[in-house]
């Protein structure tokens, strides 16, 4: 089933395998191959290689409107080795498929011990994060320009300590820097909009940093509360609770600095905060290295598809 419309959405494929009585809508078209002389899991593959992205550009319109017809999709080009060939590839893809099954669950297990060690049901302690905040304000709205100031959007703090500057913003010459300067170990709340407003971010970034006016800092008061422990505390509370604080409709949704400083959560000393977070560091280490082997995948299957044809 190859995704037919739609900026972001075409060019999508999908091997369908399933039982039961389906059909699809006219925004997917549905290839049906001739198995005599093809294998369906290589044909998946060879289109994985061109990429979904390449597929989707082959497509025409503009402004999201835009569709992959029916003649564009017959003129794809793959290679066509013999069936036997075919079978020997999707053989040893399905290996390094298997095994990142594995891995997958690996890191998955590893975040659940993540979890567990936040569980705390005998700590009676709880407190407003204003108490544990040394500051929570908004981020200042500016113009952008060509300072040697960087600019968080909230669309690039991804959460946990993920950021996407494949698109960098900078502030506008004259910028006056004020305490929301970032510091490492500042908490980033993504503060507005349905899909993003509840997504924490822990900055951990060398360089001059400041974030938009749909992003919170907070600060931790490091005499009460480790940034790493608020940070797994604030994921363990769940990114869509946080979210279901905001007020407001259509799309249009707010987290108010009040609502942020009224989220409790349980607190350990900070003794033990830190046996918490050197425990949740070695975690980190093993799901990055298994991380690192799921990103070597994809160049794998390109290796054996290259082996053959």
């Amino acid at each position: 089933m190859i995704n037919s419309s739609g900026v972001g959405t075409a060019g999508r494929v999908t091997l369908f395998d399933l039982d039961g009585t389906f059909v699809v809508d006219s925004h997917v078209t549905i290839l049906r191959l001739n198995f005599d002389k093809v294998n369906a899991d290589f044909v998946l593959y060879c289109l994985a290689s061109i990429g979904f992205k390449n597929l989707e550009a082959l497509a025409m319109g503009q402004s999201g409107q835009i569709e992959l017809t029916i003649p564009t999709i017959q003129n794809i080009k793959i290679p066509l080795p013999p069936k036997n060939i075919q079978d020997k590839i999707v053989a040893e893809i399905e290996l390094l498929e298997n095994g990142r099954h594995k891995v997958d669950n690996s890191i998955e297990f590893l975040k659940n011990s993540i979890s567990n060690l936040m569980n705390f049901e005998n700590v009676k302690n709880q407190e407003k994060l204003e108490k544990l905040a040394g500051m929570i304000r908004r981020g200042k709205s500016t113009k952008y320009g060509k300072s040697e100031i960087q600019i968080i959007k909230s669309g690039q703090a991804r959460g946990v300590e993920e950021f996407d500057f494949a698109q960098k913003h900078y502030v506008a010459e004259g910028f006056v820097l004020d305490e929301r300067k970032l510091e490492r170990g500042d908490i980033l709340i993504n503060s507005s909009g349905v899909g993003t407003a509840g997504r924490v971010t822990l900055f951990d970034l060398e360089g001059v940093f400041v974030v938009d006016s749909h992003i919170t800092i907070l600060r931790c008061n490091l005499q009460y509360a480790l940034p790493k422990f608020i940070l797994q505390s604030l994921i363990k509370l769940g990114f869509k609770n946080i979210e279901a604080m905001a007020l407001g409709q259509s799309g249009q949704i707010e987290l108010s600095i009040t609502t942020i400083q009224n989220i409790k959560i349980s607190v350990p000393t900070i003794e033990e905060q830190q046996t918490i977070v050197n425990q949740i560091e070695i975690i980190e280490s093993k799901i990055a290295k298994l991380e690192q082997e799921l990103s070597e995948i994809p160049v794998l299957k390109e290796a054996v598809l290259k082996k053959y044809l």
